[in-house]
């Protein structure tokens, strides 16, 4: 299977378009800045789309994450996480949140070097918890993961 690619953009399609009026995401609406959207392609189809927030000082989080069910189990979604990885080299610290029941989501994280944080309560309105996850980039040794017993994803 080719790899994908990604291009930033602003428009990703109807199924992009459905995915972000789904559900209100937390956090979004009292974000400041716009933040641009990055389509992912692959063989020149849009497959899905990633939003990134800066959130601090060499601090990303992967806001939205989307790929289409007939391309998931290929490595799409770890591909295209990687490349987002490369296109933001002074990324110290990357951070991500999933619901705790998407089981398959967590998996693709720790396969591309996150480590499970925390699992929040369950919000009442969504009648589910959430599990975050961060990834420390190499560089950023120095108090990476001390939390965690000082545990950095590259040396597990």
């Amino acid at each position: 299977m080719p790899s994908p690619t990604i291009t930033s953009g602003s428009h990703l399609g109807a199924a992009w378009k459905a995915l972000q009026g789904s559900i209100p995401w937390p956090g979004t609406s009292s974000r400041s800045r716009e933040h641009p959207t990055t389509k992912v392609l692959l063989d020149g189809r849009i497959v899905g789309g990633i939003i990134v927030f800066a959130v601090g000082e060499g601090q990303y989080e992967f806001g939205r994450i989307y790929v289409d069910p007939d391309v998931q189990d290929r490595g799409v979604g770890q591909e295209a996480m990687r490349l987002m990885f490369e296109a933001f080299p002074e990324a110290r610290k990357w951070t991500v949140g999933t619901p705790s029941w998407a089981i398959r989501n967590q998996h693709v994280y720790e396969k591309v070097g996150f480590v499970r944080v925390r699992e929040t309560a369950v919000d009442p309105q969504l009648g589910w918890s959430g599990v975050e996850y961060e990834r420390c980039c190499p560089g950023d040794r120095e108090g990476a993961h001390e939390e965690h017993g000082g545990r950095h994803p590259e040396d597990r």
